[in-house]
């Protein structure tokens, strides 16, 4: 697999053959020839002269816009023959895969390996890359779902149940968070269907309320226990 954006190339082989006369000047080349071994044959001249001459068979590789020896080339990196591989090219130079990968490719902000396209997107968020197994909360680790809500704390992701656990305000009367319209009262705050008589748990919807011992009465009740 390769990273988006990123694409797996091919050498091209030929087999070349330079055919020379007993001078050594090169006279000739051509493409295809049959075989690789060194070989002797008799060219015909225009002359009707027969001239011997030697005929140098060799291996080639097309890529990248120019020709090299198979063992020339190479990976830049781990030079690793390339010729019967597919090949990454970057800037004119060629790449096995997992050193093109491990060079070029985006990583995941948690594992910090190569991200590669394995028929999905790369996730984004937080301003960094990430495998979308490795995209969890940070307190309790569970995926985030497909729609992806998460809240976001000194670079960390959490689900929005454990950020307000871990950073929200709870409430003084059921101790969970408060996300929505809250009371403040007694140096605390309240879901406003908590905020009740301490004791017989009326709703103190009026807001109106007397205080003892840092517990909220309503004037019924603490009239009938405190006066």
């Amino acid at each position: 697999f390769s990273f988006v954006g990123s694409t797996c190339k091919t050498a091209n082989f030929q087999n070349l053959c330079y055919i020379e006369n007993i001078t050594n000047k090169v006279t000739d080349s051509y493409y295809d020839s049959p075989s690789f071994t060194s070989a002797t044959c008799f060219l015909s001249m225009t002359q009707k002269q027969e001239t011997l001459c030697h005929m140098l068979l060799m291996q080639i590789i097309t890529a990248l816009g120019e020709t090299w020896h198979p063992e020339h080339f190479v990976c830049s990196v781990c030079k690793m023959e390339l010729c019967t591989t597919g090949f990454f090219e970057r800037e004119g130079r060629p790449y096995c895969a997992k050193d093109y990968h491990d060079e070029f490719a985006p990583r995941c902000a948690y594992c910090k390996g190569p991200i590669l396209q394995v028929g999905q997107n790369i996730l984004t968020a937080l301003d960094q890359t990430w495998h979308p197994e490795h995209f969890f909360c940070s307190h309790c680790g569970d995926l985030f779902g497909p729609e992806g809500c998460f809240l976001e704390k000194d670079g960390k992701p959490y689900c929005c149940k454990d950020f307000y656990h871990l950073f929200g305000t709870l409430c003084g009367g059921c101790g969970e968070p408060i996300t929505g319209r809250c009371i403040s009262a007694l140096s605390r705050k309240f879901h406003p269907e908590h905020f009740v008589c301490a004791f017989c748990l009326r709703q103190l919807s009026q807001g109106i309320f007397k205080d003892q011992k840092g517990k909220p009465y309503c004037s019924a009740c603490f009239n009938k226990l405190f006066v």
